[in-house]
Order: C-alpha cells, then sequence, then structure tokens
C-alpha cells in the first residue's frame, strides 16, 4: 500500500524526549517532518495556569523551567491571538514511557528515582503525581493537528497517584530493585484534598487515551530502555 502524504511539519526541541517520538508517530502516518534542535481548585482544567508569581517566591523544583514554559504559552496565545492564527497547545502532566534518545530522559529519570536507588528524589517532593504516557501525549498532538474544531488549550494527563502509591506499587512489581515502601507521606491527614487534572475538553475531542492509568506500561518500557542502553 502506498503511504499517503500528509504534509509536512515542524517539530521543535526534536532531539528531546516528546519531540523525538512525536516525530516517530508523524512520519508513521505519513507527514513529512522538518525539526528544530536544542542542546542537551478541586478541578483544574484548560483555564487555570501556573502562578509566575508563586513560583519565584516558593522556588520548587525547576523554577525558571516552570516559569519559562507558563510565560512561553501566554506569549505564544496572546501572539496568536493578535495575528489572527489558529493555535492549540497540549498542557500534558508528568510524561513517562519508554525513550528513543541515546540518554534516558530528565523526566522518566525522575520517575525511575527509586528504581536507581535514590529513595529521596524529586518526585517525593511533589506528593500528588498526575501522569501521562508519552505515546498518549504525542498521538494527542497529532489528533489535535489534524482535528478542524480543535482550539486553545487541551490538557492531557491519564492517571494519578501519590508517592506513596507508588512506592508501594514499584516494591510489588520490581522486587528485584529492594524499593522501600515511603511512609513520608501525606495521606493521613484528614480533609486533605489534591486537584484533579480534568480532560474533559480533550475526550470532547473523540481522543482516546491507549494508556489510560497504565503505569505498568510506562514503567516496564522505561526500564526496558534504560537494560537496552546499560544504564540498569
Amino acid at each position: 500500500m502506498e503511504s499517503k502524504e500528509m504534509g509536512r511539519v515542524c517539530v521543535t526541541g526534536g532531539t528531546g524526549f516528546v519531540g523525538s517520538w512525536l516525530i516517530m508517530r508523524l512520519l508513521q502516518h505519513g507527514y513529512s517532518v522538518n525539526m528544530t534542535i536544542r542542546s542537551h481548585p478541586d478541578i483544574v482544567d484548560e483555564s487555570s495556569w501556573s502562578d509566575v508569581d508563586f513560583i519565584k517566591f516558593a522556588k520548587p523544583l525547576l523554577p525558571c523551567y516552570s516559569t519559562c514554559k507558563t510565560l512561553t504559552e501566554k506569549a505564544a496565545i496572546e501572539f496568536a491571538a493578535k495575528n489572527r492564527l489558529h493555535l492549540v497547545s497540549v498542557a500534558a502532566s508528568w510524561i513517562h514511557g519508554p525513550f528513543i534518545t541515546p540518554h534516558c530522559p530528565f523526566t522518566v529519570r525522575i520517575f525511575l528515582d527509586m528504581i536507581f536507588g535514590n529513595g529521596e528524589g524529586v518526585l517525593e517532593q511533589q506528593k500528588y503525581i498526575p501522569f501521562v504516557h508519552v505515546d498518549d501525549v504525542v498521538n494527542a498532538q497529532i489528533f489535535l493537528f489534524a482535528h478542524t474544531n480543535a482550539n486553545g488549550r487541551y490538557i492531557c494527563s491519564s492517571g494519578e497517584t501519590t508517592i506513596y502509591e507508588l512506592s508501594k506499587f514499584l516494591s510489588a512489581r520490581y522486587p528485584q530493585y529492594q524499593i522501600p515502601i515511603i511512609e513520608s507521606s501525606m495521606e493521613g491527614i484528614s480533609g486533605l484534598k489534591y486537584p484533579t487534572l480534568s480532560v474533559k475538553k480533550l475526550l470532547d475531542t473523540g481522543f482516546k487515551f491507549k494508556y489510560y492509568g497504565q503505569l505498568e506500561e510506562m514503567y516496564d518500557g522505561a526500564i526496558e530502555c534504560c537494560k537496552i542502553r546499560g544504564l540498569l
């Protein structure tokens, strides 16, 4: 069967975790790809934004990165509106899963902290951890790119856990790594609630997650990639 030419697209950050996976899927869908490279409340919906002033004050994990991503997306939306451009953005939660890059991507490395023996890594500071498979992120980007009625921001997240639940899951599934159960959680505090990411807008377009809530697929794929590259 001859492949259908879908047109030419440009992917920024093509050597990165999401970018490299997106290029692979775009090529499989029949697109020609150009890329740029770089050196190495209760419900949260698309109307919610990271508070830049709070980030600067609280100085959480990667404050410069978080601030830059937020301000860049806002600037892009403002520019598109001013110049009557059609802009769609995908706001993904913590991205995990297998990778194509020769190195282990930063977000994957964070998810594998306890596998690598770092019991006090970044995720332990997060407490509440929303996550999504990298393949679902790039499939959502391609789906929305081809969707004639897509517009604005779309949250892409397929599950959530806590550091306590995650440590129990990892300890049971991968006993060979001797992962301790992390007890320093907020589980026992009565009335404590974490905001839930709403993906209703994305689902309303007809998009379907392939790996909804499947931590097993994400970890199995990432660990296998690390083994192939001699990282585990």
